[in-house]
């Protein structure tokens, strides 16, 4: 859930004072409260790319939105899997936020949300998939559909063992809150487009070796 009205009054204050006593600007390289920003500017610059911009559009039917998202972002959650992994491998992975997208400041439920994941690798190999999914030559799979995706990625890293013959894998879902409208095959290539900028932008804040096989722009070729 995002935060209270009065939590977010309680920390406005608190930045103003210490603004005001340091000096500096509560609002200096971040758009001003409720003021709707742009798809690039949302969730620290990862849909800053032309392909990925007009892909959230696609999705939310919107231009602008909210700047007060959720989650974690790229950095924050490397960090969090980091942690996860020196405290129990890859056994037990915990959905981790990255990035959530509110097209309007008037609602508490996102639009788009974003969540990584550590993965034992289970069901690479299968070839089963709900039936509204198609998989994509994206990463080590992936799955699209037209109100969500999964995207698996390997991971060798120095944060995360470092080992290449134990590639950790990580698994990315997108999932839209309410049934997009438009053409099938755009939305789920669209929801794939997003999925995998974010998964990039992870994986060079994991230091993944050769970005873990993702580009910036995903190909989209099905299978």
């Amino acid at each position: 859930m995002r935060r209270s009205a009065a939590a977010a009054i309680a920390v406005g204050v608190l930045l103003t004072a210490v603004a005001c006593t340091e000096g500096g600007d509560p609002e200096r390289g971040k758009p001003s409260e409720g003021k709707a920003v742009g798809a690039a500017q949302l969730c620290d610059g990862v849909f800053r790319s032309p392909s990925a911009s007009k892909a959230l559009e696609t999705v939310t039917g919107a231009r602008e939105f909210d700047p007060e998202g959720t989650g974690e972002g790229p950095a924050g959650a490397a960090e969090t899997l980091k942690s996860e992994f020196e405290q129990a491998g890859v056994s037990k992975g915990t959905e981790v936020e990255l990035c959530s997208v509110y097209a309007s400041a008037s609602s508490d439920l996102d639009d788009v949300s974003l969540e990584f994941a550590l993965d034992g690798g289970e069901h690479l190999d299968s070839s089963e998939h709900a039936d509204e999914l198609t998989p994509y030559k994206v990463g080590r799979k992936a799955l699209a559909g037209s109100k969500r995706a999964s995207l698996y990625f390997e991971c060798v890293s120095p944060l995360l063992g470092g080992q290449a013959e134990k590639a950790v894998i990580l698994r990315g879902e997108i999932s839209n809150r309410d049934e997009p409208t438009g053409d099938m095959q755009q939305l789920r290539e669209a929801n794939l487009t997003l999925l995998n900028a974010a998964a990039f932008a992870l994986a060079g804040e994991l230091r993944c070796e050769k970005r873990g096989g993702l580009s910036e722009t995903a190909a989209l070729e099905r299978t």
